[in-house]
């Protein structure tokens, strides 16, 4: 825009040059390279994105860890894969259990601390297990490092669970009266879902962290709760579709015993809803070369970011071209005629196909509205807006003056259309031109004047992404000689 109104500013005789920017706003497309896996282990931060490089990388960072397998999945299937972990808030927890409920005195001592039940002449199960909760609880020493509770089971068993993350407490000698046990069980990774949801919900930040996959198989192959595995997806998707970050989660089915039929994975893909497609669900697992059962996540991640590098972002994350690395076999072995009846349910199905390996062979979204069936429609729409946001929030737009000549608005507008064209041409918006594929308006009409007053202008985008090709539909017909022509118009 002409620099008038500062001329009074400029008062000795000579020449003055200014230097600004004009036009189309330079805009680079988001990236969408990488992955985030949440788990726990015995060593590093909490709750803090870890890039690591190789699964010798992670076990030098992280220790011992559930997630380990998973980790080698996701690089056997891209090598050079930017992958990030995230230790989860895991507390320490330990397992108490009550036998036959006898007379007498129930004790056991946590970090150095006795303490001890003295049960009546009749006990029940129920009262043996309050009354040890209460004496943890009541004793200031052990309450201060630890928290009580009953595990809701309604039998003899209660938790003791550290009241912070990473400290580690002990349970010994449990003692109990004659004709009675107590038992305990100490366990390192309690797989808690709201230590997994703690994770999820506070280790991110939109302005730090780029878009990717968020993953989690340690937790559905973990929790064996249905309810608790729906807390942990419905977190990740929650995140996902949270604005400024716009990622996507690839959900696992529960562990492998027991879902272990399509029927059943459809019945536990209903817990998993998205409105725009931010939460995609994968079943079976697969077993690796060493015959470990992994869930699949990490592996389709892996596949869906080597495929987004070698023809781009708007390819689906599926098919016979990529074939899972370092796997032999799927845990469950689906038909055909399984996976039509759950995959217009959004089950995505990995299939051992003769020929072609263990593949991802399902591409849908957990979204019931038909704008956001497949996965890469989101990843599409993900990256373009990030790419819109990250081109007006650095291109110097936001505290510009709105001329009423339109000279911003033009600049606004060529912006967009210029994205758009990028998208068009690299593949990832359909049409046969480009008036087909995409429309911005940024003008008066859709700018009214109590809007611009308050300081807000509008510009509209209408997209339309390309879908994917999951069923290629052949016709074969039988035609007499010398008929090919006029059996080809009239079919």
């Amino acid at each position: 825009m002409p620099q008038t109104l500062n001329i009074n500013q400029l008062t000795a005789p000579g020449v003055y040059v200014y230097e600004d920017t004009a036009g189309v706003i330079p805009a680079d497309i988001a990236s969408f390279n990488r992955a985030y896996l949440i788990g726990t282990g015995t060593t590093g931060a909490y709750n803090t994105p870890t890039q690591v490089t190789s699964a010798d990388d992670f076990v030098t960072k992280f220790g011992t860890s559930p997630s380990l397998n998973s980790v080698k999945l996701f690089f056997n299937n891209i090598s050079n894969g930017i992958l990030f972990f995230v230790r989860a808030a895991s507390k320490q927890i330990a397992t108490v259990t009550a036998g036959t409920p006898t007379e007498g005195n129930y004790s056991l001592t946590v970090s150095g601390t006795a303490i001890t039940y003295a049960a009546d002449s009749t006990p029940t199960a129920q009262e043996i297990v309050d009354g040890l909760i209460g004496a943890t609880n009541s004793n200031g020493t052990v309450a201060a490092l630890v928290t009580a509770s009953d595990d809701g089971t309604g039998n003899s068993t209660f938790i003791i669970t550290s009241d912070t993350v990473g400290t580690s407490f002990t349970v010994t000698s449990p003692t109990a009266p004659v004709g009675s046990t107590l038992s305990v069980t100490v366990n390192t990774y309690p797989g808690l879902a709201d230590d997994y949801v703690y994770a999820i919900q506070n280790s991110f930040d939109p302005d730090l962290h780029e878009q990717g996959i968020l993953i989690c198989p340690e937790a559905f192959s973990g929790l064996t709760n249905q309810s608790d595995r729906t807390s942990v997806a419905t977190a990740m998707e929650n995140l996902c579709a949270t604005e400024g970050f716009d990622w996507i989660t690839f959900v696992d089915s529960g562990p492998s015993g027991t879902i272990n039929t399509p029927a059943l994975a459809q019945t536990e893909s209903a817990n998993y809803t998205t409105a725009r497609g931010h939460l995609a669900y994968f079943f079976p697992y697969v077993v690796d070369l060493f015959d470990n059962t992994i869930p699949p996540s990490a592996g389709v991640a892996a596949i869906a970011l080597r495929r987004y590098r070698a023809e781009g972002f708007q390819q689906a994350a599926a098919g016979t071209k990529y074939p899972m690395r370092g796997v032999k076999d799927v845990a469950v072995i689906v038909k055909k005629a399984e996976q039509a009846v759950v995959n217009p349910n959004g089950v995505n199905c990995i299939r051992n196909l003769p020929g072609q390996g263990v593949v991802v062979y399902g591409s849908r979204t957990r979204s019931a509205s038909p704008y956001y069936k497949f996965v890469n429609t989101r990843i599409i729409l993900s990256v373009f807006n990030r790419t819109l946001f990250t081109a007006f929030e650095t291109g110097g737009v936001i505290f510009s003056a709105v001329d009423g000549q339109g000279v911003l608005f033009t600049r606004i507008r060529e912006t967009a259309e210029a994205i758009c064209y990028r998208f068009w041409s690299g593949g990832a918006f359909f049409g046969a031109q480009p008036k087909d594929a995409f429309l911005v308006r940024c003008d008066r009409s859709n700018n009214p004047a109590i809007d611009l007053e308050a300081g807000i202008v509008r510009v509209d985008i209408y997209v339309v992404p390309v879908p994917t090709l999951e069923r290629l539909l052949i016709g074969s017909y039988r035609v007499a000689i010398d008929q090919i022509q006029q059996a080809a118009g009239a079919a």
